[in-house]
C-alpha cells in the first residue's frame, strides 16, 4: 500500500487493528457498503455484503484456518480497502489507495523496450496492409502472446517474484511460450481469420492489472478492431482496487491518457485510434 493512501489516525488506527488480529484472532465481517458507495458493485450492495458476511461466518477459527488460502487472500485485501476508508463516505471514499503503485507500474510499462518495440510493429502493419497480410497469422500470435505475458506485471505478486517486478521488459520474449501449461491461442487466431471477412465477432478482453498488463490490452484492442478482426471489443475491468493493480474503469482513462503525452510518436497514435473506438 502506498504511503500516500494512509493519511489519517483513522486509517493509521485501523491498519494496527488489522495488524493485531493476524493470525490468530477470529475473522471479522468487512464493512458493509450501501448502495451509494460503491462503482460497479453499487448496484449489487446487498449481494456484494451478502456474499462477505456467509464467507466469514462460516469460518469461525483464527486466520490462520481460514481456506481456501485465496479467499483469505481476498479478504485481508477486502478489510485493507476498509481501513483506508474506501467504502466509508468522506474524502477517502473511494480513493483508489494503491494509486502510487499503479502510477508507477504505468510509467515502467511506458519505458519498456518490449512495449515500444510491440507498439512499432502494430504501427507498421497499419501502414503497410500488404506486408501485415502476408503475416497475418504470425502478427496475430505476437500481439495475443505479448497480452498474455503482460499478467507477470501483477503488482500483488511483484514482492514474491522478482521476475514479476521486471515483466514491462519482457513481455513479448518468445522463450516464454515453453512455460504454458496449455496454448489454445491458435483456436483463437484460427477463429479471428476465419470471420474477418464475413461477419467479426464481439471480442472481450477481462482486464486485470495495471500498468504493463493494461498497456498491452489495449494494443491488442486496437489491433482487432484496425484490422476488422472484432465488431467491437468490451474491456471488463474491476469494480473495486481490491488485489493492488487491479484494472478499474478510471485506470483505462488513465492509461490512453498518458500514451497521449508520451515522446512516442507510435504511442501518440495507439492512444489516439483508442480514442476514436471509444468515442
Amino acid at each position: 500500500m502506498h504511503e500516500q493512501a494512509v493519511t489519517g489516525e483513522q486509517e493509521t488506527s485501523a491498519l494496527r487493528q488489522l495488524e493485531g488480529e493476524i493470525p490468530d484472532a477470529a475473522l471479522r465481517r468487512p464493512v458493509e457498503v450501501s448502495e451509494d458507495d460503491g462503482q460497479c458493485v453499487a448496484a449489487d450492495a446487498k449481494c456484494f455484503n451478502g456474499e462477505w458476511a456467509r464467507w466469514t461466518d462460516a469460518r469461525k477459527g483464527p486466520w490462520t484456518e481460514a481456506l481456501p488460502l485465496i479467499s483469505t487472500e481476498m479478504y485481508l485485501y477486502r478489510r485493507l480497502l476498509d481501513c483506508t476508508g474506501y467504502f466509508r463516505r468522506g474524502d477517502a471514499c473511494l480513493a483508489d489507495p494503491y494509486e502510487g503503485q499503479k502510477a508507477e507500474s504505468l510509467k515502467e510499462g511506458l519505458a519498456s523496450g518490449a512495449f515500444k518495440e510491440a507498439v512499432a510493429d502494430h504501427v507498421a502493419a497499419l501502414d503497410d496492409p500488404p506486408v501485415f497480410k502476408a503475416m497475418v497469422g504470425a502478427k496475430l500470435h505476437r500481439f495475443i502472446q505479448t497480452d498474455l505475458w503482460g499478467n507477470q506485471g501483477d503488482l500483488a505478486l511483484s514482492p514474491m517474484h522478482l521476475e514479476n517486478a521486471g515483466a514491462a521488459a519482457s513481455v513479448s520474449r518468445a522463450d516464454k511460450e515453453e512455460h504454458l501449461l496449455q496454448d489454445e491461442s491458435q483456436g483463437a487466431i484460427d477463429l479471428l481469420l476465419a470471420s474477418k471477412n464475413k461477419a467479426p465477432p464481439r471480442v472481450d478482453i477481462v482486464l486485470d492489472n495495471s500498468g504493463i498488463e493494461l498497456l498491452c490490452d489495449l494494443l491488442l484492442a486496437d489491433f482487432l478492431l484496425s484490422h476488422k478482426f472484432a465488431s467491437s471489443v468490451h474491456l471488463h475491468a474491476k469494480g473495486e482496487p481490491l488485489f493492488i493493480s487491479d484494472a478499474m474503469p478510471k485506470d483505462i482513462a488513465s492509461h490512453i491518457a498518458a500514451l497521449e503525452a508520451s515522446q512516442d510518436a507510435g504511442e501518440r497514435r495507439l492512444a489516439a485510434n483508442l480514442r476514436a473506438h471509444v468515442g
